[in-house]
């Protein structure tokens, strides 16, 4: 049956570079469909098809980082979104990020950006004031 199977899949790099970015773009689709729902790395290889390590090692090797960081920076990133875009309160945004504890997400925001989501807040606020561009948390080396 293996050898069957190495018949019809093919071993070439071409063809696993393909399957790489076949993954890792159905990766990306399901995070921007879940993110909020705070899924772990193995509940996103669970729905992938494949093992947690797998998925580590793909992107590890083609994003150069882990899924669990993609899974936390698609979460920072609309954090900062949503803090940049008008006055909602942080405790609703914590709340509509799925997070239950408005301090849990103030740490969570803190260890990723180095500022409290307040602080996030007015300085960007500040900074578009003063005509200058906003910060940008960059998401997009993604295939």
């Amino acid at each position: 049956m293996l050898r069957f199977w190495r018949l019809f899949a093919g071993d070439s790099e071409r063809d696993e570079e393909g399957t790489s970015t076949e993954i890792l773009s159905r990766f990306r689709r399901l995070l921007e469909e879940r993110y909020q729902q705070h899924l772990r790395v193995s509940d996103y290889a669970n729905l992938l098809g494949m093992t947690p390590d797998r998925l580590h090692a793909l992107c590890s090797r083609e994003l150069k980082r882990s899924p669990s960081e993609l899974i936390q920076q698609r979460v920072v990133k609309e954090a900062a979104a949503r803090l940049e875009a008008g006055t909602v309160a942080v405790k609703q945004i914590a709340f509509a990020l799925g997070f239950k504890d408005t301090a849990y997400f103030s740490r969570f925001f803190r260890k990723h950006t180095g500022e409290a989501p307040g602080v996030w807040r007015q300085r960007v606020a500040a900074r578009a004031r003063a005509g200058r561009s906003r910060p940008t948390l960059n998401f997009a080396d993604w295939p």
